[in-house]
């Protein structure tokens, strides 16, 4: 949140467990266009991450999270 984005995506995040998470930003194409904008091994709870998307061109865009309980794809928007 907010979406559309300008420049800051806010990411809210629950963990149930500790463990490592990864994320990934693609574009509607499907091609990488940020690698880890946040990763690394996470407590559980909550966690407000923050990406910044100043450098991406308008468009739509999907972040991908991945951990040991899952995949979650959230799709967001760029606006300029």
């Amino acid at each position: 949140s907010p979406n559309p984005v300008r420049d800051l995506l806010h990411v809210k995040l629950w963990l149930p467990e500790d463990g490592l998470v990864e994320a990934r930003v693609y574009d509607q194409h499907g091609k990488t266009v940020m690698l880890a904008p946040f990763n690394g091994n996470l407590v559980k709870g909550y966690h407000l991450e923050h990406i910044q998307t100043n450098l991406l061109p308008s468009g739509d865009y999907i972040l991908q999270i991945v951990s040991q309980n899952g995949v979650i794809n959230k799709v967001f928007t760029v606006m300029k």
